[in-house]
């Protein structure tokens, strides 16, 4: 479990440098408070000689450390939406924070070892330790139902159907692992169920680290994505469409949008989301404009929410970070269109249309 853990920490934190993107970090954190957890449950929870104030402050600090985490992660998946459901949250983080309470209270929580399993457990007799336990799956069922609601709208060919599948299979590996100390209710039970629970959240962090928008459910619609060298932004490096055929030729929408970005910078600047990204309005559509030092990005969509946004900034990054360093693209050479649409697919996996 360990291993897994912080494997996933590794990976998190090496996700949120390339995305800057806060959800990834708070599933960071949270892999790190789970580690802590699982290391607290190591050293005391499977001997029955230690000492039993070390266990009790052991596992009170084990307990407390996987509700803190569980809620991050939790809340992390929310916040990957346009509109992260702040109220909810408030009453989630009141339901964990009341599990974190009752672990810190003697009166309520206690340890002992029980002789059939083999291992120190946390007993308790008021009756708000089952509610509140009970109560903090809550934020799981309404991540099922998003996942439930984004399925609907998701491309069969596009790369977050692999993010779909291994949610799943996370998800079900949980479920199965739960009910394995009712069938061994012992070391080998509890062993075995860590090992599940380890599996499947590997898997459920892998899922959202690999592709951060996969679960975002975007109302967005998407247009046309364009990738320019800021030696010339006249002429696109690279453009893919959604489903629009409406619009001009790439390197007239290229010309146009870079003239009308220059002149929006002459007259206006914008700190929203983000001082590099400036925004045109077109009628019902929007062009938002992300820079880095060698190349500029242009997304043409309608009702552009946050998460355009974020996946803009990251394919503009990922042409800085994979050519950056030799002074960017010369304008008259393109990129290969196999190569950007898979780079198109991996990021804007939110997307219920696949470029064309």
């Amino acid at each position: 479990m360990l291993c897994i853990y912080v494997s996933l920490i590794a990976i998190s934190f090496k996700q949120y440098k390339l995305w800057d993107y806060r959800p990834i970090l708070l599933v960071a954190f949270g892999m790190l408070l789970l580690s802590i957890s699982a290391f607290l449950d190591l050293i005391t929870r499977y001997s029955p000689d230690n000492p039993i104030c070390l266990v009790d402050i052991s596992l009170r600090l084990s307990g407390i450390c996987f509700y803190v985490a569980a809620f991050l992660i939790f809340r992390a998946l929310l916040e990957s939406q346009p509109e992260t459901p702040w109220n909810r949250l408030n009453i989630y983080s009141f339901l964990y924070g009341g599990m974190c309470l009752l672990y810190v209270l003697p009166a309520y929580v206690w340890v002992s070892f029980d002789v059939t399993s083999g291992i120190w457990i946390i007993l308790s007799d008021t009756v708000f330790f089952p509610i509140l336990n009970t109560l903090t799956a809550l934020p799981a069922l309404e991540i099922l139902l998003l996942v439930l609601r984004r399925l609907k709208r998701v491309s069969m060919g596009s790369t977050a159907i692999r993010s779909f599948m291994m949610l799943g299979a996370g998800s079900l590996i949980a479920f199965l692992g739960s009910g394995i100390l009712f069938i061994f209710p012992n070391i080998i039970g509890m062993t075995l169920s860590n090992i599940s629970l380890a599996i499947s959240v590997a898997m459920v962090i892998y899922s959202l680290a690999s592709a951060p928008l996969f679960l975002s459910l975007s109302s967005s619609v998407l247009y046309r994505i364009i990738i320019a060298s800021n030696a010339d932004s006249s002429i696109p490096l690279a453009s893919v469409d959604w489903f629009d055929r409406s619009m001009t030729t790439p390197e007239l929408t290229s010309a146009a949008l870079h003239g009308a970005s220059i002149l929006l910078n002459e007259i206006t600047s914008t700190n929203e989301i983000n001082e590099a990204i400036s925004r045109i309005k077109l009628r019902s559509r929007e062009v938002i404009i992300e820079r880095t030092d060698h190349f500029t990005g242009y997304l043409v969509a309608e009702n552009p929410d946050k998460v355009c946004h974020i996946a803009l900034k990251r394919i503009t990054r990922i042409y800085e970070e994979r050519y950056g360093s030799s002074g960017g693209l010369p304008a008259h050479i393109p990129i290969s269109q196999d190569e950007f649409v898979s780079d198109i697919l991996s990021v804007f996996s939110f997307s219920y249309q696949l470029p064309e």
